[in-house]
């Protein structure tokens, strides 16, 4: 089952971003912290999900949290160089890897496209890290293309 978070949803939340950190840490150390404070997040995160902007999904087993999704609607006016647009930004998507293959990612990622058609949104972005391949065959499942690289020199992984 899916279904919108609720601030008493902030400690599972809190639980699953670990999974993601961790990952990220894992393969980004000099730029993702292991262990990041976890009241910070969640004090940051209550935010998030009371903002009009944010969708904040859930995905329930039973009664276990194994999965959430937080995008964010933004409008960016036009300038000298670029359109106005209007775009809904996938910030994180997360399953607990013992709940994987089971199509909680698969049912998070339908509503958040369905929540982006209700809000008349036509353009879905997210960012994806190089050493997540699972991720980018995930999102290329549902159409998402690379439409920019970004490239560091001087940070080590």
């Amino acid at each position: 089952m899916i279904r919108i978070a609720k601030p008493s949803d902030l400690s599972d939340i809190s639980r699953l971003s670990q999974i993601l950190q961790k990952m990220h840490a894992d393969n980004f150390p000099a730029f993702f912290k292991s262990e990041p404070d976890d009241a910070a997040f969640c004090a940051w995160f209550k935010d998030v999900i009371e903002e009009p902007e944010s969708l904040v999904l859930v995905a329930m087993d039973s009664d276990t949290m194994v999965g959430y999704l937080y995008a964010q609607e933004e409008r960016k006016s036009e300038s000298w160089v670029t359109r106005d647009y209007h775009r809904f930004l996938l910030h994180h998507i997360v399953v607990d890897p013992l709940f994987r293959n089971k199509h909680y990612g698969r049912e998070l990622m339908a509503r958040f496209l369905k929540d982006a058609d209700q809000r008349g949104i036509e353009n879905a972005e997210l960012d994806v890290w190089d050493f997540n391949d699972k991720a980018r065959i995930f999102f290329a499942g549902y159409g998402f293309k690379p439409t920019s690289m970004r490239m560091r020199v001087g940070v080590q992984s």
